[in-house]
């Protein structure tokens, strides 16, 4: 038995054709490194037969632990709940469709113990997606890069020091984006370049799905739409009190009788209530997110587990 130096933490969903092979090449990987490690994979919800194939490599393979969640909670939410159960020194994350090749894991270790840093993302030198997946996740990364004031693109390839995973596992908020959460705690965070390869199945998010996680950053994190509100209010304000001057003068040289248009004064009552609506349900957004935290909605939910995983030496395996 020894201590645990490196934990990885992979959420899975719909992955049971990736988690054999993934578990194989972190293990030929991980055996190469100084100090003991463990594998934990995050079952979150999956339909496919996920959590059998985890049970089997479980079974197989001692340093692999393996969590079942009760439903659907999310990537961040499963990668979180991994962390909680980590007891490495330093904590891995990565996905398990094979993208982030678990060959690189080397790289992030060592531009961490060269800089120091609490927080090491693995920044894919050419992006493995299609055209709209590589736009939707530039924009869905813009807000949590301008949260953090990040120069780079985010990944949930990273390493991260034990401390700052636990002071984030601290959050009980359903809705939690790691990436900001880790800005809040440190500015010791970087980036190295890596590989990208092909996923091995498709993509576990929909357009549809990058932008409901967009709005959700937007509104779980930032300001942003209630600063909209606020410039749009300001704006029309303005204009209503040039157009108020307008027909004044208007007034005072032709007299009384020119009236106003009337389909200008139509679109002005619908562009003012169409604002106030957009408002009205800005901060209905905001509320709604403010009453799930408030009444505690769960952030995860194990339902079963693996038995614990036993901690070896890497040269033990060898000998």
């Amino acid at each position: 038995m020894s201590t645990i130096r490196y934990s990885v933490v992979i959420p899975v969903f719909r992955g049971a054709g990736t988690l054999g092979e993934l578990c194989d090449r972190l293990v030929a990987t991980l055996s190469k490194l100084e100090g003991g490690f463990e594998i934990i994979f995050v079952d979150d919800g999956s339909r496919d037969e996920s959590w059998q194939q985890i049970r089997r490599i479980a079974a197989r393979e001692p340093r692999v632990l393996g969590l079942h969640l009760t439903r659907n909670f999310g990537q961040h939410n499963a990668t979180l709940c991994g962390i909680r159960h980590a007891r490495g020194e330093l904590i891995l994350t990565l996905d398990e469709d094979l993208q982030h090749p678990p060959e690189e894991i080397p790289k992030l270790i060592r531009q961490r113990a060269k800089s120091g840093s609490d927080v090491v993302y693995g920044i894919p030198e050419a992006r493995r997606h299609s055209w709209w997946r590589r736009l939707g996740s530039r924009l869905v990364m813009l807000i949590p890069r301008l949260a953090t004031g990040g120069r780079f693109d985010l990944s949930s390839f990273r390493i991260i020091r034990a401390p700052i995973a636990a002071e984030v596992a601290k959050s009980l908020r359903h809705d939690i984006v790691l990436d900001v959460y880790f800005s809040w705690i440190s500015d010791r965070i970087e980036s190295v370049r890596v590989e990208h390869h092909e996923a091995a199945r498709g993509s576990s998010y929909s357009l549809f799905g990058l932008l409901r996680m967009l709005l959700s950053i937007l509104y779980n994190y930032t300001v942003f739409p209630l600063r909209i509100s606020t410039v749009l209010g300001g704006v029309i304000s303005l204009v209503s009190l040039v157009l108020a001057a307008y027909y004044f003068i208007v007034k005072l040289v032709y007299g009384p009788s020119v009236e106003p248009g009337f389909s200008a004064l139509i679109v002005s009552i619908l562009f003012s209530t169409g604002v106030i609506l957009l408002a009205i349900g800005m901060v209905s957004e905001y509320l709604a997110r403010t009453f799930l935290h408030v009444i505690r909605k769960p952030q995860s939910v194990v339902r079963e587990t693996t038995a614990e995983p036993q901690t070896m030496e890497p040269q033990d395996e060898e000998r």
